[in-house]
């Protein structure tokens, strides 16, 4: 079998849920990236301590690496859909 023929059987690549997810994520990640330290200056304006700004600015990598052991297998018990749709749900409820 050549290349050409497994390359035949395969179905195309569907490029708009690739490029709509990859800017989806680039724009939450500049968001993330510029309210961070909106965050910190408000924080100081507020008179916290440093070491509270830093302990809180090293929360949310925190939390991502504690929790990422534990999603693969979220993903298999419960299946994606099923855990981003839990995931979504209580930050719906918070915003209204």
């Amino acid at each position: 079998m050549t290349s050409s023929a497994s390359a035949a059987a395969e179905p195309p690549l569907r490029w708009a849920p690739l490029v709509g997810v990859t800017a989806a994520l680039a724009m939450f990640g500049a968001a993330q990236g510029l309210s961070y330290p909106l965050f910190s200056l408000l924080m100081q304006k507020q008179g916290m301590s440093p070491a509270m700004i830093g302990l809180s600015a090293a929360m949310m990598p925190l939390g991502l690496i504690a929790s990422a052991a534990f999603v693969p297998a979220a993903v298999r018990f419960v299946g994606a859909r099923n855990l981003a749709s839990a995931a979504r749900s209580p930050l719906q409820s918070a915003s209204c």
